[in-house]
């Protein structure tokens, strides 16, 4: 691929809101992805072909062919005939740190009769060993009667608030779920009461804090007042939403309106180029979009009538351009963008969010990127986009957030203090 860095950011509330950032996927050597654009496809495509590359994109939005080829045929195929420009996957300096923790914690918990349950993720290839776990609870519950890993027993001895203890649990690679038993009912507590980090050789996790009742209410539509507009009974009908992410779990509360009926038209994935019959998301980046977006259920708080989702009886079109590691390809980026063009009259797609930022490489006008997203402007799609996950230096607005056609949405949190 061609391998900017891009953040599947928040809605473009914002990869901001989460805080969640994705590398692109790297195409291994000595096989380079390129971008050829020119006036001539048949040209570009004779070029890939020529030097004994694989056509892999068609790009007619940016007048673009995407392949794979050796990486010392560059220089020939940029000078191949009807190539006008040919960009390479060579990647722009990065600040990033390498990764030194493959470990993470879900956002929440799931309290449930005596038991606490925490998913917990390993990121990673093999197993890593918890050395040790802390843990604080209110004195309510009693004693912590046992700790489970993936169902399994860990063998610890019952304790009273605080507990820490040694110990050698190997987590797998994916997903594990960590259960706290404890003597009494969970049920007037909130995950806040708790105090749990999990400890490897390499790095700690910690469970964050929840606002109350932090299942059933989502809190930013009493926030943004858009409970004011639910209550007039403007909730998003009659709009369509093309959601350029991960892809969408396709739950009831995100599939239905508020009147229960069904609201996802098409989806697309780019990564594939299909369109399938029911849209998957292994990186649960794009469903967490969605549910900021259009979440049908009745909030807990705010003005009588209003619902967890900003619109929550807008329709939604999945179009998946990430992968289950958070990684994309920004050719792919491009494809689900032309599919949104070439779709938009059908679907009535009226907005367009992109919650990523490729980090800035061009001028904003010669960014592939851009480039697709300026023809989903220029054929009067709003678009959304975050502004990225990094700031506020010099050129830390990612693509194609410093698009001045579209809409830029950055987003801070108060960590807690």
């Amino acid at each position: 691929m061609i391998k900017l860095r891009v953040s599947a950011t928040g809605l473009a509330v914002a990869l901001a809101l989460c805080g969640c950032q994705s590398e692109l996927r790297s195409t291994p050597k000595p096989k380079i992805q390129v971008l050829l654009q020119g006036e001539d496809p048949a040209l570009l495509e004779n070029a890939i072909i020529d030097v004994g590359g694989e056509i892999t994109h068609h790009l007619p939005i940016i007048g673009g062919i995407g392949g794979i080829i050796d990486a010392n045929q560059f220089e020939v195929i940029s000078q191949a005939e009807g190539v006008q420009r040919a960009i390479d996957d060579a990647n722009p300096p990065s600040d990033a740190p390498e990764r030194d923790c493959w470990l993470g914690g879900s956002l929440e918990v799931q309290l449930e009769n005596s038991s606490l349950s925490w998913r917990v993720f390993n990121f990673s290839d093999a197993d890593v060993s918890l050395s040790q776990i802390e843990a604080a609870w209110p004195e309510a519950l009693d004693s912590l009667l046992s700790i489970e890993v993936n169902g399994s027993d860990a063998n610890i001895e019952r304790s009273d608030t605080p507990y820490s203890s040694a110990l050698s649990l190997p987590l797998p690679p994916g997903a594990s779920t960590v259960t706290f038993n404890f003597e009494r009912a969970v049920s007037a507590v909130n995950q806040s009461d708790f105090d749990l980090t999990l400890k490897s050789e390499q790095c700690d996790v910690e469970l964050v804090p929840a606002y109350p009742d932090n299942h059933n209410d989502f809190y930013y539509s009493r926030v943004l007042e858009a409970d004011r507009l639910h209550q007039a009974g403007i909730t998003g009908s009659g709009v369509t939403v093309a959601i350029v992410d991960s892809g969408l779990w396709e739950a009831e509360p995100l599939s239905m309106n508020t009147e229960g009926k069904p609201r996802i038209p098409a989806r697309f994935d780019a990564i594939t180029n299909k369109e399938p019959e029911e849209m998957s998301d292994e990186s649960g980046h794009g469903t967490h979009m969605t549910s900021v977006l259009a979440h049908n259920a009745h909030a807990g708080s705010g003005r009588d009538g209003s619902f967890k989702g900003v619109a929550p009886d807008v329709n939604v079109i999945p179009v998946k351009v990430f992968d289950a590691a958070g990684s994309g390809d920004f050719l792919d980026i491009i494809r689900g963008v032309q599919w949104v063009v070439e779709h938009r009259e059908k679907y009535d797609i009226r907005i367009m969010n992109m919650s990523l930022a490729a980090q800035p490489r061009f001028y904003y006008w010669d960014d592939p990127i851009n480039q697709a997203v300026l023809q989903a402007w220029r054929a009067g799609i709003t678009v959304i986009v975050a502004a990225g996950n990094e700031g506020p230096d010099w050129s830390t607005v990612g693509s194609p957030g410093n698009n001045p056609y579209v809409i830029t949405v950055g987003a801070v949190t108060d960590s807690w203090t």
